[in-house]
């Protein structure tokens, strides 16, 4: 899934900055594509793995990490499966903040689980370190009162067919619009351009 994500930053006007990194797949997809990444994450150990493969990592939280760098000079902000972490009200300063490092052109990037999939929240609290779901359509105002253009919602990570039973779509009008809000997909990736 982030290997296709990698086209939305081929234009960059500066180099992509992975938030919450991991153990950098997504940096490492940049650079297959000759990409200039970066990344910052708070795990030690993701940042121990992700320098052993030669990507540019700093151990740091997203906030300082970001006011580090200067105005304008990214040219594109990803953060996977992050703003969840997040409580509520940090929200609204952490878009400020990515979007004032973005370089005119650049492109924010934030997926989370979708808090419209009651498969999805099934799983959501197992991760005791979840603050809250963050709805897509939210991600999408949030971004828009920060001056990004463009801004798209995309739906993905389809529930398996194993679990939702595969086949057609149920014949009743009521069970299909269920179907469709239980087994809805379990991520959002909401992006916008500065």
């Amino acid at each position: 899934r982030q290997e296709g994500d990698v086209s939305l930053f081929l234009a960059s006007p500066g180099p992509v900055a992975d938030l919450g990194c991991g153990r950098g797949e997504f940096l490492e997809a940049l650079r297959g594509r000759s990409i200039p990444g970066l990344g910052c994450d708070t795990n030690p150990v993701m940042v121990a793995r992700c320098r052993e493969k030669g990507l540019l990592v700093d151990e740091a939280d997203l906030f300082g990490w970001l006011r580090a760098r200067p105005e304008s000079s990214l040219g594109g902000i990803t953060a996977y499966q992050v703003v969840e972490h997040l409580p509520a009200e940090a929200l609204l300063p952490f878009v400020e903040l990515a979007v004032s490092r973005l370089a005119p052109g650049g492109r924010l990037l934030l997926e989370t689980v979708n808090a419209e999939s009651v498969y999805a929240m099934k799983w959501f609290w197992m991760d005791l370190t979840h603050v809250r779901p963050v709805p897509g359509a939210s991600l999408g105002r949030l971004m828009e009162a920060c001056g990004l253009r463009d801004v798209t919602i995309a739906f993905r990570s389809p529930v398996p067919r194993e679990v939702t039973g595969g086949g057609a779509e149920p014949s009743d009008p009521l069970v299909a619009a269920v179907a469709r809000l239980v087994f809805a997909p379990q991520d959002v990736a909401v992006t916008g351009v500065k």
